[in-house]
Formats: C-alpha cells, structure tokens, sequence
C-alpha cells in the first residue's frame, strides 16, 4: 500500500467527510438535512458517524480529518 496525503483543501476534507457521515447516518436508516454538520452535533449517532466517516477517509487519504476541522475552526 502507498501512503500518500490529501491534497485536498481543509474546507474540502471536511465538507466530504462530513457527507460520508451523511452517508453513514442513511444507511443506519435515519435522515438528516441538507447541509447538517455531523461535527457540531452533540446526538451520539450522529457523533458516531462523524467518527466512522473521519477514521474511514484517515485510513484511504492518511489524513488527519480534526486536524483540518481544527485549522477550520481556528481561521474563522
């Protein structure tokens, strides 16, 4: 396996991850929103998915997903 890193801009990693956790809520057979952000919620499925969806592209891209969550947070 080649280890390689996103090139992918801060805002863009947590914007797809954030709908791979979308994703991962549908297929536990809940809905959410347009737009809600996984990463701000404080229901534990919805938590868990933020975490699945993170640890899922940390494990494809070799990206650290808080990271870039928190370079988002910061800037603004």
């Amino acid at each position: 396996m080649v280890k390689t890193k996103s090139k992918l801009k801060d805002r863009e990693i947590v914007e797809f991850v954030n709908a791979l956790a979308w994703d991962v809520y549908a297929k536990m057979g809940y809905h959410a929103p347009d737009g809600y952000r996984f990463y701000e919620s404080f229901h534990p499925q919805e938590k868990l998915c933020w975490r699945v969806a993170a640890h899922i592209y940390e494990k494809i891209t070799y990206t650290d997903v808080e990271n870039a969550l928190n370079t988002l947070w910061k800037d603004n």
